[in-house]
């Protein structure tokens, strides 16, 4: 400041012409503007925000007009710019409106280079410009009912300490009364708009005192809730599916993949949990997880059922006793896996196998021949009948109890040599549990896959888009409501 301007200045606020605890009119008007430099939050989660503002003051003293000098007016002529005293170093001894700001808590520096004070100009017609930096800590209203896809809304109040309305009145800033700096810094933090208004109940209880109101509305970052919260989820419910094109026969591995899922799942969330608060109304995130484990546990109950359906097979418990790997030596080069067959109806067969091939009649057994991988069994069955290649010098004299001529007439199966993979025989009278298992499998693969598509549709369908869209007008019209 050059000695002209102290002159000035010290000339305008002499003491005995000056009273800085007098208003500058029997009502002042103080038109207000924030601008915002920058906006931080600790996490994606919280809802508490930290907002660097420069808020700028302007009311109209007349106590304070002067005339310009020629020296400054030839200069600013010169230079084309705007002519004005600087008066930050006389700011205690000038009348400045006392506001304060309804919610948040404020940061103060001692740094020499980040004064509360930025600015105060005194123009030639009384008009002063005030301007203060301050660094706001708010807690913002997030709808937790619908997180993570509500938008937290910051809201505060503006008002005086100490004058009233009739006294000291204050407005918005007709052009831009909320504006973002183009060099404004975010973290964690992206407000997609903002609103202002004149308070009402809900900013201020002191209704004989003017106000204004703020609104910031700021967005949750979507593609991090999807890639850490939503995709993982969604790979682990449909990873618990694979069971289902998984043989019934897999038990490791099923089981495997059910007991992992579930334990990836529990593990997935309660990570994220823990930087969540601790509330019940957390509706969206709670329906979300319910269903993905639901999911999962259904998909290892129902191969609970389908292995139990499957071992209530009247051959199953008769496999362990005899072997078929090693028979096929002579008859064709091929060898039966190793499972049993059930000899319940051993005593059915007939004691003597005929000798004359006139007289030879076709043994009353029926077998179904059904591929051990589970492909098809109607489409790969082979009726086996009328077997009697049997000549007189290989006529097998077979007496009722001899274990060994027993075993015998079974090993005779071996003869079918044309076919070319190996298939386990099984009586007709066990295949109804069998195909039972492999069609509630079956329809597993298609019902599950479809029930959590549609749910995951209509979920994000309600969450995402109908209710947020909901929310945000009823909030508006509240924020909009003037006493």
């Amino acid at each position: 400041m050059n000695m002209t301007d102290k002159q000035i200045v010290e000339q305008l606020l002499a003491p005995d012409i000056y009273d800085p605890y007098m208003r500058p009119e029997v009502k002042t008007v103080v038109n207000v503007s924030l601008l915002l430099l920058s906006i931080s939050s600790p996490d994606e989660s919280s809802v508490t925000y930290e907002i660097g503002f420069i808020m700028v003051q302007r009311w109209y003293d007349p106590r304070l007009r002067f005339k310009v000098p020629a020296q400054l007016m030839y200069h600013a002529q010169i230079t084309n710019q705007t002519i004005y005293l600087n008066g930050l170093n006389y700011a205690d001894k000038m009348f400045l409106p006392d506001l304060y700001f309804t919610r948040g808590e404020f940061k103060h520096t001692s740094g020499t280079f980040d004064r509360v004070h930025i600015a105060l100009k005194i123009y030639p017609n009384g008009t002063i410009v005030y301007a203060t930096r301050r660094n706001m800590i708010i807690t913002c209203e997030g709808n937790l009912r619908i997180f993570p896809f509500d938008s937290p809304k910051c809201s505060f109040g503006i008002e005086s300490v100490s004058h009233e309305k009739d006294q000291l009145e204050l407005r918005w800033e007709e052009e831009m009364p909320i504006r973002a700096s183009e060099s404004m810094k975010t973290i964690n933090a992206y407000m997609i708009r903002n609103a202002t208004n004149r308070c009402n109940k809900r900013h201020t209880w002191r209704r004989e005192f003017s106000c204004l109101s703020a609104l910031l509305v700021f967005a949750r970052d979507q593609s991090f809730y999807m890639t850490t919260v939503f995709v993982p989820s969604m790979v682990l419910v449909t990873s618990s599916f694979i069971s289902f094109w998984l043989d019934v026969n897999a038990v490791p591995a099923r089981v495997m993949i059910a007991v992992t899922t579930m334990l990836n799942f529990a593990t997935t969330t309660n990570s994220f949990r823990s930087k969540l608060p601790i509330t019940s109304t957390l509706y969206a995130m709670n329906m979300w997880d319910f269903a993905c484990m639901f999911f999962i546990y259904a998909s290892m109950i129902e191969f609970i059922i389908v292995n139990y359906i499957y071992r209530r097979n009247p051959r199953h418990r008769s496999i362990s006793r005899q072997s078929l790997s090693s028979q096929g030596g002579d008859g064709g080069g091929y060898s039966f896996r190793q499972k049993s067959i059930r000899r319940s109806n051993r005593n059915d067969l007939p004691t003597e196998l005929p000798n004359n091939k006139d007289k030879c009649q076709p043994m009353q057994m029926k077998a179904s021949l059904v591929n051990v991988d589970g492909d098809g069994p109607e489409s790969n069955r082979t009726k086996l009948a009328n077997n009697c290649a049997f000549n007189e010098s290989d006529q097998i004299e077979h007496k009722h109890g001899d274990d060994s001529s027993d075993d015998g007439l079974w090993q005779l199966r071996n003869i079918f040599d044309w076919i070319r993979r190996p298939y386990l025989i099984q009586l007709d009278n066990g295949n109804g549990n069998v195909r039972l298992a492999r069609n509630i499998d079956h329809i597993s693969k298609t019902a599950f896959t479809l029930l959590f598509g549609l749910f995951s549709f209509f979920y994000f369908l309600t969450y995402a888009v109908i209710k947020p869209a909901q929310l945000d007008d009823t909030t508006e019209k509240e924020f909009e409501e003037v006493d």
